[in-house]
């Protein structure tokens, strides 16, 4: 397939402590055109991670998610944080986001692929982790302001059921945790 659009450069349109909105302009036929699009500031990737236990228990979050709104404020989802902190790496991160919102580590975490988050309106990519055999380490879960977590543990004999009722109670089910998902099926082969 013949590429026909051209990405020229970017205009930052304003720039907050995280985010910033801009036009991506770019060149189809010959003419300029902008692009609307948000991406983070500071910040190279995320990373998310569906955290297997020693029991063969999936380790999920219930997470209170404010951009959604009054209506569909809370998430069923897996650990995610933000790679800002230059000297870590990936497996660095999926370690500290395990045990700040899950209470578990993992010494066997295994880079599985990366996606976008939402291609239509950022530049932003997760690298996807399985972390395995997760054992609690601790009791105490080290949220930030914006973070509210409920850990939810389910043998993975029993996921599937459990997320298709939550999606037929009007639960959004988080896109990073059904690619993951989907992707550990394929693994555990």
């Amino acid at each position: 397939m013949t590429k026909k659009i051209e990405v020229l450069h970017d205009e930052v349109i304003h720039t907050w402590e995280y985010l910033i909105t801009q036009n991506r302009m770019f060149k189809k036929d010959g003419e300029i055109h902008p692009y609307e699009m948000v991406t983070r500031n500071n910040v190279d990737k995320i990373i998310a991670v569906i955290p297997i236990t020693e029991d063969n228990e999936i380790i999920l979050t219930k997470e209170f998610r404010i951009p959604l709104g009054k209506s569909w404020e809370y998430t069923i989802g897996i650990p995610a944080g933000l790679w800002d902190k230059e000297w870590e790496d990936g497996v660095d991160i999926v370690k500290r986001e395990l045990l700040e919102e899950t209470w578990y580590a993992s010494d066997d975490i295994r880079y599985s692929f990366t996606t976008g988050t939402s291609e239509g309106m950022t530049d932003e990519k997760i690298d996807c982790y399985i972390a395995l055999n997760c054992k609690k380490v601790s009791a105490t879960l080290n949220l930030d302001p914006a973070e509210d977590i409920e850990v939810i543990k389910k043998p993975i004999s029993e996921v599937h059921e459990y997320i298709m009722k939550q999606i037929a109670n009007g639960v959004i089910v988080g896109s990073k945790f059904l690619s993951l998902m989907y992707m550990f099926e394929h693994f555990k082969k």
